[in-house]
């Protein structure tokens, strides 16, 4: 729910709908998104086949409910970094895209 109230504080201050707000978190942090996301030390790789282990899912308190609007293409962008940077969903992405921004902010 902190990350809630501070997007919205955030979105207001720099005059950004909440799309907007997202979309500058996801490429202000793109460079750090794949290690904040999944750790980049490898499993495996000797008998078995090297694979990156599964990113852990953070609990930080109660659910909050934020809507934003992004254009069709964008959400095709949203699911290729999904895919691109390992995270679990769309959500988990903008989540941890937020969250940094938030505190280099």
């Amino acid at each position: 729910m902190a990350v809630l109230t501070e997007v919205v504080a955030r979105a207001g201050d720099l005059g950004l709908s909440h799309g907007e707000l997202i979309i500058t978190a996801i490429e202000t942090t793109a460079d750090r998104l794949p290690g904040l996301l999944a750790p980049q030390t490898a499993v495996g790789g000797g008998l078995f086949a090297s694979r990156r282990p599964r990113p852990e899912r953070a609990e930080d308190g109660p659910v909050g409910v934020m809507t934003y609007r992004l254009r069709e293409g964008d959400f095709e962008t949203l699911d290729a970094l999904v895919t691109q940077f390992g995270a679990f969903s769309r959500n988990h992405l903008i989540t941890t895209a937020l969250a940094a921004f938030l505190a280099k902010a």
